[in-house]
């Protein structure tokens, strides 16, 4: 699906090969770069969606009992939400034009109209 993983240095991403590689041919389907330690600015995009993913799990909020679905959903509506970035675009828009709809409905991601967007505490208050 994509070419490039640009990422932190975090543990999730030690076995670079295991991530870069299909075992069975040998064959390297994608790159993986890491940004410079604590240069948040090097992954901007990627900072700004952590920042919304606060405004639904604020700074303390356990993540202890987040399941699969609270996490697609975040996402959801994260990546229905607008960006100046992205010329007014949503990040789920700019995947339809990258991919097929049926990649998405795999990956369980949907779009979620402008006025139904909630990235507030209550989201996962079920």
């Amino acid at each position: 699906l994509f070419q490039v993983i640009l990422t932190d240095n975090g543990h999730e991403f030690f076995d670079v090969n295991n991530i870069e590689c299909i075992h069975s041919t040998g064959e390297y389907v994608i790159h993986l770069f890491f940004c410079d330690p604590h240069a948040s600015r090097q992954k901007g995009m990627i900072e700004k969606n952590h920042e919304f993913i606060r405004y639904v799990l604020p700074k303390g909020s356990s993540f202890k009992n987040i399941t699969q679905e609270d996490c697609n959903l975040i996402m959801n509506n994260i990546n229905s939400l607008c960006r100046d970035s992205l010329n007014g675009k949503s990040p789920y828009e700019a995947m339809l034009f990258l991919c097929d709809e049926y990649i998405l409905k795999i990956l369980n991601c949907y779009y979620i109209e402008p006025d139904n967007i909630d990235l507030s505490d209550n989201l996962l208050k079920h």
